[in-house]
């Protein structure tokens, strides 16, 4: 145990610090084998590689390149239709998420820690 004094304005305040729980038992840290951690740094090349290390992924990201290549060869612009196309892309790269979510169990239990979940939106996306 420690003790410090703490100034609140005028006044002064005695803390005391604990360095261990004074009651039960330490906390358990459970650590499965079996989980992933998903790469936080983002690089097109790293993040299809990372992606592709599963094969439950293949038919998914398979499906994802042929519709991207669609997408590329055929659509056209038109100004002022900005938001389509934004909610084209963002159907394209949905669909790819919920798609390896479905058949990966390994991600999808890594993606049950919002932090892990938010990183694999960001490495589909």
């Amino acid at each position: 145990m420690a003790e410090e004094w703490v100034y609140i304005s005028s006044k002064k305040i005695r803390v005391f610090m604990i360095e261990r729980s004074l009651e039960g038992e330490p906390p358990q840290h459970h650590h499965c084998a079996n989980t992933i951690s998903i790469p936080t740094v983002r690089n097109s090349k790293a993040d299809l590689d990372f992606l592709n290390m599963f094969p439950e992924n293949t038919e998914a990201i398979n499906e994802l390149q042929l519709t991207v290549q669609e997408f590329v060869e055929t659509y056209v612009y038109i100004r002022g239709f900005n938001g389509y196309t934004v909610e084209k892309i963002q159907h394209i790269y949905i669909k790819t998420y919920k798609t390896i979510l479905q058949r990966n169990k390994l991600l999808r239990d890594a993606c049950r820690i919002q932090s892990e979940h938010d990183h694999f939106l960001e490495l589909v996306e």
